[in-house]
């Protein structure tokens, strides 16, 4: 572990770590402990205020801000983020309409903070404090800020304190009183994205004696962050505090910019448990770069316009002219398939991904042409991430492709090692920054904190990650992803390869989609072939759909059709490419049955029997032989008439006829001999494998 910054005196460190505790505490936003439906009341006169919606939120920060401050007569003052940055703002802090107007045209995107100076704010941060309870807590105005999150609104009530945060049992609810405040409905959560909103739309009560029991019954000892070393975890509870104090000291002591104080932050959150986003590092480190630093060494609320104007940035390292971009086509990786860059592969669980990314991680680090057919440019590195398989279930599957045993190529981490690895882990850098790898996250919904994956905003920190981790050198990220369960009533495209959010299709240099063939599968009984397709492109030539199959028909011994099916991948320690005429030929076999064991079956039958279209099934059993007057049911049989005792045979033509408009009458053209790929070792030496 790196070690910590060193700051001046221990009487200065312990001034400046006691004044952030007790800012932190007033930032600390707060949710209600759990959702509620909107309750409709009577509210006093506002002269035309802008109210909440049904749903609770407003058109703007501002809006809510001044609905606080004149229905409820609570004192407003700007946020940026969670942060108050006015100088002396509990003085001056107001509810006067035209000076917040006035405060969010002056700075733009600005939250607002409602004071809690006549009044209570009990905020809480957790489930568990309901449970704690263990009755219902009053019905008095409720801010939700995220799921099972927010603070509630009270009158005043001498027998209630003060309660910081970290000075709770559980560290997960706080009591504000005096010059403290929360965020007000209608800001947006600078994490989230999400606004604070109206929950219950209630006026403000007296708190009850068991509320006031209870909060005093989990009140202790207030845990100072400054007695923590450098050398002892941060428990939950006092990771914002701590973090908080750290880098206030090192904003006091030795003016640090944001770029020193986001590294100090992920330095000392390895300590962490379990460690915090990399986004509230963000925050942290974006909030106290906010304060100016006096010459006493005292961190101030100023003027951060000044700040800012004062300090010289270097925007132009930040900007690229034509002539200064790189040069070249895109790299690729793999020949006509991989590109650098991200990729995902989309397909329904259960239907190979994980099979083709360890196909595809073998080419990588042994340049053996993937699939056989596309040729790697150069040996690279891979880091698996499989937190949905255990040890010995991926070795296993491993050796199967015979991926090298390696520590310079191939790295993999399962569920037997811990918990999921969150991509902005300070080991997972440092792993990339060294090996320069592909990584291959196998399932990429398990790397995403979003509560909501069809959510844009709570996705961004993902998209975020990724290109982190691309430039802190990896080559590739590949991302392995779910499709609709859509895709195969509506084929490949890339709305149905991929669930949730376009944002994450979007981000994609690449998108392929896997399909088994689910008719010539038949349960498990056929062959298993899967579909290959690019359904996104992004600046290189997409290879033409495929097929890859893991499994086939055993073929013939001395003469004998065997029965069952054969592991492709056993054999050859990967898949082989096949065509799709054997598919083909299953469907029309499979129909072919049914019509012989019920000729009367309609075409919705036998449209529920296989999966096939109307059409298509038409066209197979015509070109079976078979035939039957339209109307279903009742309306004929299906036949396949007899062929005649004595048919001639007709020559198989060698060649295309072509018409000659001059003189009528028809030449041939010599047919092209097609080049033949072979795929198998038995086609290469000269046995083509029966698939």
């Amino acid at each position: 572990m790196t070690p910590s910054i060193n700051f001046s005196t221990p009487e200065s460190v312990a001034a400046v770590a006691a004044a952030l505790a007790e800012q932190n505490q007033k930032e600390s936003v707060a949710a209600a402990e759990s959702t509620v439906t909107q309750t409709a009341v009577a509210e006093p006169e506002t002269k035309g205020i802008q109210p909440p919606n049904m749903n609770g939120e407003f058109q703007s920060p501002a809006d809510g801000a001044i609905w606080m401050a004149v229905a409820h007569e609570k004192r407003q003052t700007p946020l940026s983020g969670k942060a108050a940055f006015l100088p002396n703002w509990q003085d001056t802090a107001s509810v006067d309409p035209a000076q917040i107007h006035a405060w969010a045209a002056e700075y733009p995107g600005c939250n607002f903070g409602s004071i809690a100076d006549n009044g209570l704010i009990f905020e809480t941060d957790s489930p568990e404090v309901r449970k704690r309870f263990n009755e219902q807590f009053s019905s008095t105005l409720t801010i939700q800020s995220s799921e099972s999150k927010g603070h509630r609104y009270y009158l005043p009530s001498d027998d209630a304190e003060h309660i910081a945060q970290n000075a709770t049992t559980h560290g997960d609810f706080s009591l504000r009183k005096h010059n403290a405040y929360c965020v007000s409905p209608g800001s947006v959560h600078p994490t989230t994205g999400k606004q604070y909103r109206v929950a219950i739309n209630a006026p403000m009560v007296v708190p009850t004696a068991e509320e006031i029991a209870f909060w005093k019954s989990e009140r202790v000892e207030k845990k100072n962050a400054a007695t923590v070393t450098v050398d002892q975890p941060i428990p939950e509870g006092q990771r914002n505090l701590t973090i908080t104090s750290i880098l206030g000291k090192a904003r006091q002591t030795t003016s640090a910019n944001y770029d020193v104080l986001i590294a100090l932050a992920r330095q000392h959150n390895e300590r962490c448990s379990p460690p915090l986003s990399d986004s509230e590092l963000q925050t942290i480190a974006h909030s106290i770069v906010g304060y100016a630093v006096k010459e006493t060494g005292g961190l101030v609320f100023g003027d951060t316009s000044a700040q800012v104007a004062a300090t010289p940035v270097d925007w132009r390292s930040q900007f690229r002219t034509v002539g200064e971009l790189e040069k070249g086509n895109v790299r690729m990786i793999v020949s006509g398939f991989l590109p650098e860059g991200t990729t995902f592969i989309g397909g329904l669980p259960g239907e190979g991904k994980t099979l083709f990314a360890l196909s595809l991680a073998k080419a990588l680090t042994t340049m053996d042409p993937f699939l056989g057919k596309f040729f790697v440019e150069e040996q690279i590195p891979v880091i698996y991430l499989i937190p949905e398989s255990s040890s010995r279930a991926f070795r296993a599957r491993c050796e199967t492709f015979r991926i090298p045993n390696d520590e310079k190529l191939f790295l993999c981490r399962t569920v037997s090692e811990g918990a999921t690895l969150p991509l902005d882990d300070a080991s997972l850098f440092a792993a990339v920054r060294e090996l320069k790898p592909v990584v291959i996250l196998d399932t990429f919904i398990r790397f995403n904190e979003a509560d909501d994956e069809n959510d844009a905003a709570q996705n961004k920190k993902i998209v975020n990650d990724i290109i982190h981790l691309r430039q802190a050198g990896a080559v590739a990220v590949i991302g392995l992803h779910h499709a609709k369960k859509t895709l195969r009533d509506k084929g490949m495209s890339l709305e149905a390869v991929l669930r949730g959010t376009g944002d994450i299709a979007a981000s994609a240099d690449a998108v392929y989609g896997l399909l088994r063939d689910h008719l010539l599968y038949n349960n498990g009984a056929g062959p298993n072939e899967i579909e290959v397709s690019c359904v996104k492109p992004r600046d290189f030539e997409p290879p033409a759909p495929f097929r890859i199959a893991a499994s086939r028909r055993p073929g013939k011994k001395d003469g004998v059709v065997l029965g069952g099916t054969e592991s492709v991948i056993d054999r050859y320690h990967d898949f082989i490419v096949v065509n799709g005429n054997t598919s083909e030929q299953a469907a029309a076999d499979k129909l072919s049955q049914l019509v012989e064991s019920d000729p009367n079956m309609s075409l919705l039958e036998l449209e529920k029997a296989t999966g096939m279209t109307s059409w298509n099934i038409r066209q197979a059993l015509k070109n079976q032989g078979w035939n039957k007057p339209r109307g279903g049911r009742g309306g004929g049989t299906w036949s396949k008439p007899a062929a005649p005792p004595f048919a001639p045979k007709t020559e198989a033509p060698t060649g295309d006829m072509i018409s000659d408009a001059t003189d009528k009458t028809t030449e041939r053209r010599p047919r092209k001999l097609k080049k033949v790929v072979l795929d198998t070792p038995e086609q290469q030496s000269g046995t083509t494998a029966v698939h």
